[in-house]
């Protein structure tokens, strides 16, 4: 018969790999606050954000495209 820590044990498995996916995910996302935060700070004109939005729309969705064609 399991022990009481074993299943308390087996029944943290889940949130720690939850948490393990938001850590990599975090860390992941940091770059992109690195760079994306002076550039729209620099860009600051309607005209400017929107171009940049833009050009972002649009190259991601160029790898979506090379991604799909590798299948």
């Amino acid at each position: 018969m399991p022990s009481l820590k074993h299943k308390v044990q087996e029944k943290n498995k889940p949130y720690l790999s939850f948490l393990a996916v938001a850590a990599v995910t975090f860390s992941n996302g940091g770059d992109n606050i690195g760079v994306y935060t002076p550039m729209f700070a620099k860009y600051n004109s309607v005209s400017q954000i929107t171009a940049l939005v833009a050009v972002l729309m649009a190259m991601t969705a160029v790898w979506c495209i090379a991604v799909s064609s590798l299948e």
